[in-house]
């Protein structure tokens, strides 16, 4: 670097010291935003509780609304044929390999 005669050579020129400046206080901005995004992340969520006490159940529930399953599967036979009677009704729990129905196949 090339100094003039007039200033020291320890000097630091005025872009050198402004461009250090910039990034000094850009660092600390960035080091507060960090330490204020930390800060709401980590604060605890406020929760209530209450004690456990014994007392009568709601015995019914009057609301309006749809219910849908969990999931919903296709049943299909692996032959043509006419559906015999059901051997579940609806709302009865099945699980899998029960049988529900019978195909009357005329083969």
């Amino acid at each position: 670097m090339l100094h003039s005669p007039e200033s020291p050579p320890s000097a630091v020129p005025f872009r050198t010291r402004r461009k250090r400046t910039r990034r000094i206080a850009s660092l600390a901005v960035l080091l507060l935003a960090c330490g204020v995004a930390a800060r709401f992340a980590i604060r605890s969520t406020p929760v209530t509780t209450t004690d456990v006490v014994r007392g009568t159940a709601v015995e019914a529930v009057y609301a309006t609304g749809t219910i849908e399953p969990v999931e919903r599967v296709t049943i299909r036979a692996k032959v043509a044929g006419v559906l015999q009677p059901f051997t579940i009704h609806e709302g009865d729990s099945v699980k899998e390999g029960d049988l529900i129905g019978r195909v009357d196949s005329p083969s």
